[in-house]
C-alpha cells in the first residue's frame, strides 16, 4: 500500500471549512444590516445638527432669514436664504426619516439666531432600532443632539 505525503487538504476538510464559513456568514448578515442602519441614522442626526448650527450662524452674519427646508421624497434638505437662493443642499441615506414637531418647517432663523418656537426633530430609520432627538430652543435657536 502506498502512502501519499503530499501537501494539501482533503475534500472532507475543505467541506467542513466551507460549511463553517457559510454558517458564520448567515449569522453575521443581520447584524451587519442593523449596524449599517444604525450608522446611517447616527450620521444623519449629527450632520443635521451641524447644518442647523451652520444655518443659525449664517442667519446671524447675514442679518436673518436663513431657512432649513426638508424634502423627504428626495431624501435631502436645503439651507436657503430668505430670497430662496440655495446656500447648501444635503442628501441623506434612504430610509432615514425626520419627524419635526413644535416648529413649523421650513425652520427659519432670525437675525439673532432665534427660531419662532421650541422644536424637536426625531431622527429614525427604517432599518434601525436607534432614534436620536434634536432639541431646538426658541430664544436662541441652539440645536442640541441627544441619543
Amino acid at each position: 500500500m502506498k502512502t501519499r505525503h503530499g501537501s494539501g487538504f482533503t475534500m472532507t476538510e475543505l467541506a467542513i471549512v466551507l460549511g463553517l464559513i457559510a454558517v458564520l456568514t448567515v449569522l453575521m448578515v443581520p447584524n451587519f444590516v442593523k449596524f449599517r442602519g444604525d450608522s446611517a441614522v447616527k450620521m444623519a442626526a449629527q450632520d443635521l445638527v451641524g447644518n442647523l448650527r451652520y444655518a443659525r450662524q449664517l442667519s446671524m452674519s447675514r442679518g436673518g432669514g436663513v431657512q432649513v427646508a426638508f424634502d423627504a421624497p428626495s431624501s435631502l434638505y436645503t439651507i436657503r436664504s430668505s430670497t430662496g437662493s440655495t446656500l447648501k443642499q444635503v442628501s441623506y441615506a434612504k430610509g432615514v426619516q425626520f419627524l419635526i414637531s413644535g416648529v413649523a418647517p421650513p425652520i427659519t432663523f432670525a437675525a439673532n439666531g432665534a427660531i419662532p418656537a421650541n422644536g424637536t426633530i426625531v431622527v429614525s430609520g427604517s432599518q434601525s432600532s436607534r432614534t436620536y432627538t434634536i432639541d431646538l430652543q426658541q430664544g436662541t435657536g441652539v440645536a442640541r443632539l441627544r441619543p
